[in-house]
């Protein structure tokens, strides 16, 4: 079916002003909005590739430069337009406009007032193979109209994957374009200690401030979170297939639920002193796919983890030496099924409640596994025997967390010291890159002043 058919059969017509040719097309815009910052980005991206253009195209060269501003102008709606575009992944997917110099003078013509000639050889060279490093930056479908029918298409003007690479490596591509997602700050005076209590017959837990000073530990938090008010937390994407791995696109909407919080807190289960991780922070909330792109006041950052955290600080308790190797290869079994045993045992008042949520794993995500369930339960806590005793009673992983939170603090306290701005993410910590090795060094002094023994594995 030709696309004039197409409109005849679906009773659409040639576009009204503003309008676009279908439901893919997003008609060019005719102003430029956002915040200041990304206004800035946009127009030291245009001016950019306004003298790459410049340099790649001889014939025009002269035409360009005395009607350089123009160019630029058109380059920044086309840029702006194409962010858009990118930034809402499978909604669009051209750039919509008309190629008729009446379009764009006369009181009444629907692309009055932007440069047409600057547009016009704006999509000429970055149409060119030769235009950018790139290659080409669009693909121009020509538009067409069928006076006597009155219907027919806008010029089509579909993105390169070289020119999406290029827009999110400006940073011009991103959640919530051009504004950007709303981020709501914590505000003054937050409650740096929670207690979360679950009441009888209710199913969600009621949360209230604590009232009681601060442990040595814990004020440290007064300084981080002074820090964390004043940090800029970005993300710089390598490619545009980094930003869509992060696109839920059932929902039309980044991955990242939120941007609410800037202040960390710590928050104990049932009674002070049980479980006490710290939470508040928008960060914490950001998928591990997300965290690899994320930057402290522009500057990259490493997240660096304790490895096995929980069996580490198990053996820490029993007073045993932890074995070699890896802790979580038990025969042929995948280590993310050995884990599991873990959590779930970690989680369970009785082995059979361990077991039995291991089962329930498996049936839902790999129902080959299930006759293996309680065989691969028994190897793991045979290799692990050691700190067997400590699970199944008094719900060790309030105790766990309570000290994998206290080491969080530790940690803070250290890099504070040293003038280092850190997100923790319970048992993972966040810095600029240049601050790897100190991270390294300390996360291994704050678990040892606890269990001095036991010597972590980071990564």
């Amino acid at each position: 079916m030709s696309d004039t058919s197409f409109f005849k059969s679906n009773g659409k017509v040639f576009p009204k002003r503003g309008g676009a040719y279908d439901t893919f097309s997003l008609p060019l815009f005719s102003a430029i909005k956002g915040k200041a910052s990304y206004k800035n980005r946009l127009d030291m991206t245009a001016r950019n590739l306004a003298d790459q253009l410049i340099l790649s195209s001889n014939p025009k060269h002269g035409e360009i430069k005395r009607g350089k501003g123009a160019f630029i102008e058109a380059l920044s709606l086309l840029l702006h337009s194409f962010a858009h575009v990118a930034s809402v992944p499978g909604k669009y997917k051209y750039v919509s406009l008309s190629m008729s110099r009446n379009d764009y003078y006369g009181q009444s013509s629907q692309f009055r007032g932007l440069p047409y000639k600057g547009l016009r050889l704006a999509i000429e060279l970055m149409a060119e193979e030769n235009s950018h490093p790139n290659g080409a930056l669009l693909f121009k479908r020509t538009g067409h109209l069928d006076r006597k029918g009155k219907v027919g298409l806008r010029t089509r003007l579909e993105p390169s994957i070289g020119l999406l690479d290029y827009l999110v490596q400006s940073g011009l591509v991103f959640p919530g374009h051009p504004k950007g997602l709303s981020k709501a700050k914590s505000g003054d005076g937050i409650a740096l200690l929670r207690l979360a209590k679950t009441s009888e017959g209710a199913d969600n837990k009621i949360i209230n401030s604590l009232d009681r000073s601060l442990s040595a530990d814990e004020r440290v938090l007064i300084p981080v979170n002074e820090r964390l008010r004043n940090l800029k937390v970005g993300f710089n994407y390598p490619n545009y297939g980094a930003f869509i791995e992060n696109w839920n696109f059932k929902e039309g909407r980044s991955k990242l639920q939120h941007m609410n919080g800037d202040q960390l807190y710590r928050q104990f289960t049932d009674e002070d002193g049980s479980a006490g991780r710290l939470y508040g922070h928008w960060v914490q909330n950001c998928p591990s796919t997300l965290r690899q792109y994320l930057t402290f006041n522009r500057l990259e950052t490493v997240e660096l983890d304790y490895s096995s955290m929980q069996l580490y600080l198990l053996y820490g308790l029993a007073g045993a030496s932890v074995p070699e190797g890896d802790l979580y290869q038990i025969g042929k079994f995948d280590r993310h099924w050995a884990k599991a045993v873990l959590t779930k045992s970690v989680g369970a008042e009785t082995q059979d409640i361990a077991v039995n949520a291991l089962r329930k794993d498996m049936q839902e995500n790999d129902a080959q596994m299930l006759t293996k369930a309680q065989i691969l339960f028994d190897q793991f806590w045979e290799r692990h025997a050691a700190v067997k005793p400590l699970l199944f009673q008094d719900q060790i992983w309030k105790q766990l967390q309570y000290l994998d939170s206290t080491i969080a603090l530790r940690v803070l306290d250290r890099l504070m010291r040293q003038n280092i701005t850190c997100l923790p993410i319970h048992d993972s910590f966040i810095v600029q890159t240049r601050h790897k090795n100190d991270l390294e060094i300390t996360m291994r002094e704050a678990f040892q002043s606890v269990f001095p023994k036991i010597i972590p594995e980071i990564k």
